[in-house]
C-alpha cells in the first residue's frame, strides 16, 4: 500500500500511537509536531492521501491549515479527473470513502 497519510498532532505520544498504528497496517506516515512546519511539508508537493488533524496545535492551528489542505484535496481531485478514474465513493479494504456525502465508514 503506497498511500501517505499526514498525521499534525501536537501531544508527542498521541501522535506517536496514531503513526505506529497507521504503520502497522501498511501504510506510510509523516508526522508533525506543529502547525508551520506542517505546512511547510504541504508547500513542497508531497502527495498525502489523507490527513488526520489536531485542532489546537503550536503555529499554525487546525483551523488555518484547513484551506491548505482543501488545495491538497483539490490537486488529487484534479490528478483523478485527469486519469478518468475520478469516483464519488473510494474502497480501500473495508473503508468507504463517499465523497459525495462526505462520510467515511470502515466496515459497514
Amino acid at each position: 500500500m503506497n498511500i501517505k497519510i499526514l498525521v499534525i498532532e501536537d501531544e508527542e505520544a498521541i501522535n506517536d500511537v496514531i503513526a505506529m498504528s497507521l504503520r502497522a497496517t501498511g501504510y506510510e506516515v509523516v508526522s508533525f509536531l506543529d502547525g508551520d512546519e506542517a505546512s511547510a511539508s504541504l508547500e513542497t508537493g508531497h502527495d498525502y492521501g489523507c490527513a488526520v488533524v489536531d485542532v489546537m496545535l503550536p503555529g499554525k492551528d487546525g483551523f488555518a491549515l484547513l484551506p491548505e489542505l482543501q488545495k491538497l484535496l483539490i490537486r488529487i481531485d484534479k490528478i483523478l479527473k485527469r486519469r478518468g478514474s475520478f469516483q464519488e465513493k473510494i474502497i480501500i479494504y473495508d473503508v468507504v470513502i463517499d465523497r459525495e456525502k462526505r462520510v467515511v465508514t470502515k466496515g459497514g
